[in-house]
């Protein structure tokens, strides 16, 4: 159900920078342990690049129903991430 309040420019940009904070947490855990970026059978590295991915098709995010399923997501990487520090 839309949200008439919903600003979908300023959610898209808080997305990008949940995104991007997310993406350094797997950085840091993946030069941390010398993983190999090459190693795309990694979840760690795989799970990476889909944050890349995720931050260049952002703004392909059309409806409120877009960026929550891009927010959900974010939040399952997070979550994985802190959980194996």
């Amino acid at each position: 159900m839309a949200n008439a309040n919903f600003d979908l420019g300023l959610a898209l940009c808080r997305i990008r920078d949940s995104i991007i904070s997310v993406e350094g947490k797997y950085f840091r855990y993946v030069t941390k342990n010398k993983l190999d970026m090459k190693d795309e059978e990694n979840i760690y590295v795989k799970r990476l690049f889909e944050l890349e991915i995720m931050t260049r098709n952002v703004y392909d995010c059309k409806t409120e129903e877009d960026a929550q399923a891009l927010i959900n997501r974010i939040d399952e990487l997070r979550k994985f991430i802190d959980e194996v520090k």
